[in-house]
């Protein structure tokens, strides 16, 4: 046999075994579904908040503080401290955190002391940083060389902050780009079997996540900040964002959000300017399933408030009657709520349909007919009640805007 022909065979033979190597895989991947049901289920890391072995993408707005609660969820799990009372932040799992630090290193420290003399009696809680931005893409050696350095420190939570950052090179636009992002990602998690969280930013305005689906259909578990701070409690170094569950692959998503309350912690003075040094964490003692969401003052409200309220306060003031026990159709109520003078920068549209199922929980909205979803009015006592306003000083938040009022 010439050695052409030898050549060849070699690389025959090659290929078959490569086949049945290949085969042999793909065989050995099957489960019948009583196999599927004897095997463990994912392994809770924080409560029913992280699960070991996912991905989770935590989103919201500038000033949503998104940071301050990846690195407070984060911190809980190096230490072992609790996130809640509530069985639902109990931290299950503790071990070695990697946070990935992609905006750098400049607030991170004063963060996490904040942390540590707020809930671990001032001692060193040990995650360790990564401070520096890495493209996240497919064919890269530096990605690689990450990859392969995480995995080394074995840890049972990876913290990815921000998507932009590590996806440098990249449009989170595109269901390619972002499919490369997302196989980095999903390798650091397959080879550490850790909880990947990955901070991102809602687009301007939607109550969304920015970019492509197909980052929120890789996911196991989404959440979504909203800042609901008012002016008051801002004054006090108090501050709270809504954490919504907006899915969780295998679980029951939605429900009532979660307030939670960051108050200001002073770590001392500047000995250069003499001025405070501060940052923010978690307030102590209090409960993130407990904290009551803000009811804001007892004003009229402003460009400010939340949307909740200035989509109610639109109702109270063009259609504050049961209209004869008919209500208003959705549509009419909407018509005057999204084009409140005072949506700023926020597409209240897009918030519609979450205010109404929101509203129609809390009772501020009733409807008619309790089978049907398209028509109601607002319980105007209850709302006067709890939120302190006046048909007073409706009119003239009418008047100012130049509308015609009755007596």
């Amino acid at each position: 046999m010439t050695e052409l022909a030898l050549k060849d065979e070699a690389a025959r033979r090659y290929e078959e075994m490569t086949t049945a190597s290949v085969a042999a895989d793909i065989g050995s991947r099957w489960r019948t579904s009583t196999e599927l049901k004897l095997q463990p289920s994912a392994d809770k890391l924080l409560g029913r908040i992280l699960w070991k072995n996912s991905l989770v993408l935590l989103a919201g707005d500038p000033g949503t503080y998104k940071s301050f609660l990846a690195l407070d969820w984060a911190l809980c799990v190096r230490t072992g401290r609790n996130w809640s009372s509530n069985t639902r932040g109990k931290v299950h799992t503790s071990g070695q955190v990697v946070y990935l630090a992609g905006e750098g290193d400049a607030g991170i420290p004063k963060r996490i002391t904040a942390w540590e003399k707020t809930h671990n009696d001032g001692a060193d809680a040990g995650i360790e940083v990564f401070p520096s931005a890495v493209g996240l893409r497919a064919r890269s050696a530096e990605a690689a060389a990450l990859v392969e350095d995480i995995a080394a420190r074995e840890p049972v939570l990876v913290v990815i902050d921000t998507l932009a950052r590590y996806s440098i090179g990249l449009e989170e636009n595109s269901v390619r780009d972002m499919s490369e992002f997302i196989a980095i990602a999903d390798r650091i998690r397959e080879q550490t079997g850790a909880c990947v969280l990955i901070v991102h930013h809602n687009a301007r305005g939607t109550g969304r996540e920015r970019g492509s689906t197909s980052i929120r259909g890789a996911m196991d578990g989404l959440f979504i900040l909203e800042k609901i701070t008012d002016k008051d409690t801002a004054a006090r170094g108090v501050y709270r964002v809504e954490l919504t569950l907006d899915r969780l692959k295998d679980e029951s998503s939605g429900g009532d959000p979660i307030a939670v309350e960051l108050s200001t912690v002073d770590l001392g003075v500047d000995p250069d300017d003499g001025m405070p040094i501060t940052s923010l964490a978690r307030t102590p003692d209090t409960d993130p399933f407990s904290v009551p969401l803000v009811v804001e003052p007892l004003a009229v409200p402003t460009v400010e408030s939340s949307v909740y309220t200035k989509l109610l306060w639109e109702i109270y003031l063009y259609a504050p009657s049961d209209n004869d026990g008919l209500g208003y159709t959705r549509s009419e109520l909407r018509a005057h709520a999204v084009a409140s003078p005072l949506a700023g920068k926020t597409n209240l549209g897009k918030k519609w349909s979450k205010f109404w199922a929101d509203a129609i929980e809390k009772n501020h909205l009733i409807k008619p007919d309790p089978d049907k979803d398209t028509r109601a009015y607002i319980d105007t006592t209850l709302v006067e009640n709890e939120l302190g306003w006046t048909r007073e000083e409706a009119n003239a938040a009418l008047r100012d805007r130049g509308e015609q009022v009755d007596g």
